[in-house]
């Protein structure tokens, strides 16, 4: 609402009779004004009007009948143009395929073109006034089922120009030149114009200001007082929804003044992400499913958003470390929430061992249950079954200075004691000979570079009496960037050494 002018000067006695007169006139006009601007900016909480609005002539709200009802239209007049785009006929009871028209005693019916039923509340439309007669329209509504709806004398085609008479002490009734007024108010000595765009002009006493009208072309109503003006600026209503699932929609109701803009806050809950946004049943890019800000640029309508969440959905993948040492069921696409259970199968001569996760150990139960509340890649690693032999050969060794650590660790399983035979075979095709004794059911360490010395390539050879378990693990730290270990089972055969290794 804007406002011009301060306190009225001190006056003679037959200017303060006058003023108390032309401030009736100017309250009477005002609650006409205001009784417009209930109709324009109809106040709804979730979309259901809350303003008591008094019937116009001829229009009967529905009460329980099923017909429907007409409220306001927007915009109320035509000026010059000889079409124009409803953008807000406003009311109760539309229905999908509602047709509407404007209808005058005398003329032929003006129909409606590309009715579009936004809501219950609201349809846009666009009308061909090109063979119109200028003056006050009705408003019909005709639903599909024949039931139908009139605002009385609600849209004006045309412009009128003005004329005054009286009192010129000031020029107030030296009307502006032009015939695009729709509406007029006066004021002791002043007077104020709604044009046809939507803009005011003034003319008259402006020693408090009450002529200089604010810029825009947005306003529905006026107001002419004693030595102040008031206007009423048209303003949309910008509903927010959701339609399904978990989320939050923030605020579900705005009133935006027309052309500014408007900020609708859109937040799924946890393991919900956003799946679809409408405006006015158009779709909406959704620029980020976890959570946005819908921004509406230029209001000019009404605007009803609505919101769609889904639940989110994860992918469990596995593997299996080494390859073909087992099988995994249990993988696949899960919702956010849903319990999964992974079950680990060993081949022939493999056991399982543990899960991993990015190369952490995560979980060593099988089956591995948890919680889907994010995309998961696992590992399922298994190990060689070794069973005790006599003779097991290690190739490819190393005993790098400060760099490389080489151990053998042998277990003996049986109930009495025996010896292992150790060869150590050098580059050059010399050897050097160890034997170790491992007592029953113990085992036994053996430190290869304090045994070979440093900086050695050498493969291993270990014989034993009765059968043991024979493995040779191996630290290493490669030029201080990058520390690791490998560890490997003896083969029974002269072969390269298969390893299985990870950094830590």
């Amino acid at each position: 609402m804007h406002s011009g002018g301060k306190s009225s000067p001190q006056r003679s006695s037959k200017v303060k009779e006058g003023f108390l007169v032309t401030s009736l006139l100017a309250a009477a006009l005002l609650l006409l004004a205001f009784h417009f601007a209930r109709a324009e900016m109809r106040g709804t909480e979730g979309g259901a009007p809350t303003a008591a609005l008094t019937p116009e002539t001829g229009w009967a709200p529905d009460n329980g009948s099923g017909a429907p009802a007409v409220n306001s239209v927007l915009p109320r007049f035509s000026g010059e143009a000889t079409a124009v785009h409803v953008t807000d006929l406003h009311g109760a009871g539309f229905q999908a395929g509602a047709q509407v028209k404007l209808s005058r005693a005398g003329q032929p019916d003006i129909e409606a073109s590309n009715e579009n039923v936004i809501s219950a509340n609201q349809i846009i439309c666009d009308l061909d006034l090109s063979e119109a007669s200028w003056g006050a329209w009705d408003v019909v509504v005709t639903n599909a089922d024949g039931k139908s709806a009139v605002l009385r004398a609600a849209f004006l085609v045309g412009t009128c120009s003005g004329q005054g008479w009286g009192s010129n002490t000031y020029n107030q009734c030296d009307v502006p030149a032009g015939n695009d007024f729709v509406a007029v108010s006066a004021g002791s000595y002043h007077n104020v114009a709604l044009k046809s765009d939507g803009s005011l002009v003034a003319w008259g006493r402006n020693d408090e200001g009450q002529c200089d009208v604010p810029a825009g072309n947005d306003f529905v109503a006026i107001s002419a007082g004693d030595s102040f003006s008031l206007s009423l600026c048209r303003c949309y209503l910008v509903n927010a929804s959701v339609l399904s699932g978990q989320g939050a929609v923030n605020p579900t109701s705005q009133k935006v003044t027309h052309g500014e803009s408007a900020q609708v806050e859109i937040t799924p809950d946890a393991g919900w992400h956003i799946a679809g946004i409408t405006d006015n049943g158009n779709p909406v890019t959704v620029a980020d499913p976890s959570g946005m800000t819908y921004t509406l640029e230029n209001v000019t309508e009404n605007h009803l958003v609505e919101v769609t969440f889904e639940l989110n959905t994860y992918t469990v993948a596995c593997s299996v470390s080494p390859q073909g040492a087992g099988s995994v069921t249990g993988a696949g696409t899960y919702s956010h929430g849903q319990q999964v259970t992974l079950t680990a199968d060993a081949s022939t001569g493999y056991h399982f061992v543990r899960w991993t996760e990015n190369g952490v150990q995560v979980s060593t139960s099988n089956p591995y249950q948890f919680t889907a509340t994010a995309s998961r890649t696992l590992v399922a690693v298994f190990e060689q079954e070794v069973s005790p032999q006599t003779t097991f050969y290690f190739a490819e060794g190393y005993t790098g200075k400060d760099t490389f650590e080489e151990y053998l660790c042998l277990m003996n399983p049986n109930e009495e004691q025996t010896t292992a035979h150790i060869t150590y075979m050098f580059a050059d095709g010399s050897t050097k000979e160890q034997d170790l004794p491992v007592g029953k059911t113990s085992r036994a360490t053996v430190n290869v570079k304090a045994a070979v010395g440093e900086d050695r390539d050498v493969s291993v050879k270990v014989t034993s009496d009765l059968p043991i378990v024979c493995e040779r693990p191996m630290y290493f730290n490669y030029a201080g960037a990058w520390t690791g270990a490998t560890w490997s089972w003896g083969t029974r055969r002269e072969a390269r050494t298969a390893t299985a290794g990870r950094r830590r």
